[in-house]
Parts: C-alpha cells; sequence; structure tokens
C-alpha cells in the first residue's frame, strides 16, 4: 500500500510563507528549502509509520496542528 501526503490550507500557506522568506535577496534558497520539503514527504509516504507525531483514523492521519494529511493513494 502506498500513501499520498495532502497539504492543507494551513500547512500550504506556511509553506508559501516559508519559501517568500528563503526567497529573499539575500538568502535566495526557496528552491532548496523547496527540494528539502517534498524530499520530508516523500519519504513520509515511503515510512508512513515511522513517525510518534501523526493520528491515524480510518486510514486517514493528520501531523497534529501542521495542516498536512496523510491517505491511502
Amino acid at each position: 500500500m502506498t500513501y499520498v501526503v495532502r497539504l492543507g490550507p494551513n500547512a500550504r500557506r506556511d509553506r508559501d510563507r516559508i519559501v517568500a522568506w528563503y526567497d529573499d535577496p539575500e538568502r535566495r534558497q526557496g528552491d532548496r528549502f523547496l527540494d528539502a520539503f517534498y524530499e520530508a514527504a516523500h519519504q513520509l509516504e515511503r515510512q508512513r509509520y515511522s513517525g510518534t507525531s501523526s493520528k491515524v483514523t480510518s486510514g486517514v492521519g493528520t501531523c497534529q496542528g501542521s495542516g498536512i494529511g496523510f491517505g491511502t493513494g
């Protein structure tokens, strides 16, 4: 079974704000942040139950307070 990481509205907003901060002219690291962000999401998809901070109900889980959801794909 494979899992899919889904970003809720709050998580997408937070991601976009962080990218904007990293894309500041002094930093210019937005692409690097996004690469790391999506690599972490892919790791969650591959290793769904290796963490302890998620709550799972009926095959769907969320990292509490993060707006990041998991479901089967």
